[in-house]
């Protein structure tokens, strides 16, 4: 005969290791019923459920892109070297373009002052004076991790389709007044104000 001696942790551990095992075999098994249902059920036929129907309430490619072009074609008639960029309702970017010549920041410039203007809903001006008046609660605001930059600058317009903030547009290179003259520029091209 054969004595084992096991102390406290050997039968703990050894209880764990049994615990495991057998929760994993039993864990693998399925229910004969539950596999049977399971093949006798059928997909769905696809002309019962309908595809659902593309959202047309925010910015399309297409306006980003026209948008962009009238702007940039503003902004060259007055000598100013710009980048614009173009967001949809959740922040992200539909569209951009950066002028050749244009300095480096102003893309994350005006993607930051088009990113306050979704935010809020509201002219990047408007963000602006809100900032001079509360820096402590823009501050705040603009580091709650929402995915964009906020610049409370002069220089971005809320897109408004359908009474509803469908995006925003951007501009940087030029005096701030200039920048959102050519971002409502942009959007005139497309109908929009």
């Amino acid at each position: 005969m054969v004595v084992i001696r096991m102390g406290p942790r050997c039968l703990a551990l050894l209880g764990i290791v049994a615990a495991l095992a057998v929760g994993t075999l039993i864990g693998s098994l399925r229910p004969v019923e539950l596999v049977a249902a399971a093949g006798r059920a059928a997909a769905p036929d696809t002309d019962v459920l309908p595809a659902p129907q593309a959202q047309m309430n925010g910015v399309t490619y297409e306006q980003a892109q026209r948008m962009i072009q009238a702007a940039m074609a503003d902004s060259q008639s007055k000598n100013y070297l710009s980048a614009f960029v173009v967001l949809d309702g959740g922040g992200h970017v539909v569209a951009s373009g950066r002028m050749d010549g244009a300095r480096l920041q102003t893309f994350e410039f005006a993607r930051g002052k088009a990113y306050a203007s979704v935010f809020t809903g509201r002219p990047s001006a408007a963000v602006q004076e809100s900032y001079a008046n509360n820096p402590a609660l823009y501050g705040n605001a603009a580091t709650l991790g929402y995915g964009g930059p906020m610049l409370p600058a002069r220089g971005a317009l809320p897109i408004m389709i359908n009474g509803q903030v469908a995006g925003a547009m951007g501009a940087s290179g030029a005096p701030s007044q200039e920048d959102e003259n050519a971002v409502r520029a942009g959007l005139a091209a497309v109908g929009l104000q």
